[in-house]
């Protein structure tokens, strides 16, 4: 084996118990073993996204957990609305049939108000029919305490042109409370309460409808007994009280009361403010 002498192993040697693979065997072990690592690497990356996958599919039955109990908490709230909706509605039911109950009772009694004004005016009609008196004295709207007043002395008879004076005063006394006698129609007398069967009396002639003279016209005076001349018709002049007196006997000619004068109590063929006045209720 020294002195480079070649040795070479023949059959039956202990060489031959090895087995020394070719450069072609070796190069595919290798391929193999490259094979082996590359398959290990993905199914690694495998292996992660198993993981991966799995995380998000726990989350996923988390959240969906979470919505079924959402749901379910959803459910319990609308079945707790319409047990809601329904006291609700009961209780609407009761109170709409409390406030038509009520409403009828109200009808009804709406009803009897109207059978009562009804009454009422029928009564008041015939009170009129029967002339019952009412004392008033009579204020003039534009002149402040300057009232109507009667000086029925000496009337004692019927007398063609009257008689008697009617002017003003400045404060009330019995000539110038009247005994308001009611006719139907709003047409009314005035009667001095204390001269029997005086009443006030208008005569508008020459004084025409329309017609506006300055100082006023016609005559007013006193006249035993009660005819066309004596009876007035009252029209509402405003939303105080105030009210027009308007001659029956002469249509559209009215009271007019000159408050600078203490004699000027006359007609007027339009109405104005000097024609305007309160009938004050007298005791």
């Amino acid at each position: 084996m020294g002195g480079g002498t070649s040795y070479t192993p023949t059959e039956g040697t202990v060489v031959d118990e090895f087995e020394f693979p070719n450069t072609s065997d070796r190069a595919s072990v290798q391929e193999l073993q490259e094979a082996l690592a590359n398959a290990k690497k993905e199914l690694g990356a495998k292996e992660d996204r198993i993981y991966e996958l799995t995380n998000k599919i726990q989350e996923l039955e988390r959240l969906r957990a979470g919505d079924h109990k959402a749901l379910e908490d959803q459910k319990s709230k609308i079945q707790e609305l319409e047990k809601v909706k329904a006291r609700d509605h009961k209780a609407l039911e009761e109170q709409t049939s409390q406030l038509q109950s009520k409403l009828d009772k109200l009808a009804a009694e709406h009803r009897q108000s109207l059978n009562e004004v009804t009454e009422l005016k029928t009564y008041k009609d015939t009170i009129s029919s029967t002339l019952v008196p009412t004392r008033v004295a009579i204020r003039s709207l534009a002149f402040h305490n300057r009232y109507v007043s009667m000086n029925g002395v000496g009337v004692k008879s019927f007398s063609e042109g009257g008689g008697g004076t009617v002017n003003v005063q400045t404060a009330v006394h019995e000539w110038e409370i009247f005994e308001l006698e009611r006719y139907p129609d709003n047409v009314v007398a005035f009667r001095g309460s204390c001269f029997p069967n005086v009443y006030i009396r208008a005569d508008a002639c020459g004084l025409g409808p329309g017609h506006f003279p300055w100082g006023g016209g016609g005559k007013v005076n006193c006249q035993y007994s009660c005819g066309e001349w004596e009876m007035f018709r009252i029209h509402r002049a405003g939303d105080q009280g105030e009210v027009a007196i308007e001659s029956v006997a002469f249509p559209e000619r009215y009271f007019r009361l000159d408050g600078n004068r203490l004699d000027a109590i006359t007609l007027q063929g339009k109405l104005n403010w000097w024609e305007k006045f309160y009938l004050i209720f007298a005791p």
